[in-house]
């Protein structure tokens, strides 16, 4: 599971009919400094396809590496040295798949997206059953994006707020927001208990609810909170704002 945009156009709220583009997955926000570092020209992803088994191990032991080095280190504190060396690879190695830095982290969201995709898409379909309570299809994608959020904590907490997303990463999930909004929208048309109003405004306000509340609550919340409690707060406002009661 924001920030980005300035122009004066996508201020502006949606119409009937035309969701707005919004933030990246998994709270990653990018700062003005880290937009211009996405734009340096890096390719996203490994610069080779792993295709033996060997070959492949070696990748998944440098991302593993490079999900702790970056949780440890941050972005600028941690380097294609420092995640070879904790791969146990050499650095020749590791330039065989990736280039640079920038190209880990953007393999690493896109392991994070695909983890998030069949999430959404249960509870799309959780949201669009009418036998299933609008309450009680919040509460699971609430929780299933908190979970998501709080199993690598600090490596996306560092990330968000440290690391540039390549810009054609911002860009991919730029759409597919949009294609969620565009489904959060046509779904609250045809759920019966849904109150009158703009749907493509309600299912704005509903994604970004949803998405930076489970971010605070799975990255920033004290631990001593009662995360059920809050879950079930979270719910009431939600519903009480998409339901005439």
């Amino acid at each position: 599971m924001a920030k980005r945009r300035n122009s004066k156009k996508s201020r502006g709220l949606p119409r009937e009919g035309q969701a707005r583009k919004g933030a990246t997955r998994g709270g990653a926000q990018l700062s003005q400094s880290a937009h211009q570092a996405s734009q340096s020209g890096a390719q996203p992803g490994p610069r080779k396809r792993p295709r033996q088994e060997r070959a492949q191990a070696t990748v998944h032991a440098i991302l593993q590496a490079a999900a702790l080095v970056f949780a440890e280190h941050g972005y600028q504190g941690g380097s294609t040295n420092k995640v070879a060396a904790r791969a146990g690879v050499s650095i020749g190695t590791l330039y065989q798949y990736f280039p640079n830095k920038e190209a880990i982290i953007a393999q690493l969201y896109d392991d994070h997206a695909a983890e998030v995709e069949p999430l959404i898409a249960d509870a799309m379909r959780d949201l669009a059953d009418a036998s299933v309570s609008l309450p009680q299809a919040m509460r699971t994608f609430f929780d299933k994006l908190v979970r998501l959020h709080a199993e690598e904590s600090e490596l996306w907490r560092k990330l968000a707020h440290e690391g540039p997303l390549p810009l054609v990463l911002v860009k991919r999930n730029e759409a597919e927001e949009e294609t969620y909004l565009q489904h959060v929208s046509a779904i609250l048309r045809h759920r019966s208990e849904v109150r009158a109003g703009n749907r493509d405004l309600m299912a704005l306000v509903l994604v970004q609810a949803l998405k930076d509340l489970s971010h605070w609550l799975g990255h920033h919340s004290p631990a001593t909170l009662d995360r059920s409690a809050v879950a079930e707060e979270v719910v009431l406002l939600l519903t009480r704002y998409l339901i005439d009661h």
